[in-house]
């Protein structure tokens, strides 16, 4: 790109850190906002810029960019989390659960995709209380897979993911479930 705004893309590059959630590789990023590494570099430097009167900042870190708290907010983030785990699941947080103990291992972009709504903040909150795990995807590079944790097994009462109501059925007809709009279903 040979003419290109650095303030409007600073904008860009903070609102995909944002969606995104996650640490999101740097080569993902350029093929997203169409940028050779040579034009990121300022759109990083201004957006660092923009960012320091603010709660928020760059983390960079293995070829991948994160959108962070600042550590000097350290204390209220850990009040937030610590009053959080106290509340009560919301329905769209035993949503995901149900999606992640039925389909899991599962990554972050079918949970997505199942819910129809991005569950980054959720899949946050749920690692917190330690109802899921997270594992890296061996057939992807910086993405995850998400499972139940033991402790929600244990919580449940059950000795296995197995022994949840219907199982077998919901399990089938999740993975029937298509993450490409273009793929066609099999035929019955």
């Amino acid at each position: 790109m040979a003419n290109y705004d650095v303030n409007q893309k600073s904008k860009e590059l903070e609102a995909l850190l944002f969606i995104y959630g996650e640490a999101i590789p740097i080569s993902k990023v350029m093929a997203l906002l169409k940028l050779t590494s040579d034009e990121l570099l300022p759109v990083l430097d201004h957006l660092k810029v923009r960012l320091t009167s603010g709660g928020l900042t760059i983390v960079r870190h293995t070829a991948s960019l994160q959108l962070v708290t600042k550590s000097e907010h350290a204390a209220l983030v850990k009040e937030i989390v610590t009053s959080e785990l106290q509340e009560e699941l919301t329905s769209a947080a035993l949503e995901t659960i149900a999606v992640v103990l039925y389909t899991g291992p599962v990554s972050r972009a079918r949970i997505d995709y199942i819910r129809g709504v991005n569950s980054t903040f959720i899949l946050r909150s749920l690692l917190v209380r330690g109802l899921v795990d997270r594992s890296p995807d061996p057939a992807r590079q910086n993405a995850f897979l998400y499972t139940g944790s033991v402790e929600l097994v244990r919580h449940l009462g059950l000795t296995e993911v197995e022994s949840l109501p219907e199982f077998l059925k919901y399990r089938e007809t999740l993975s029937r479930i298509k993450t490409n709009p273009t793929e066609s279903e099999p035929e019955s």
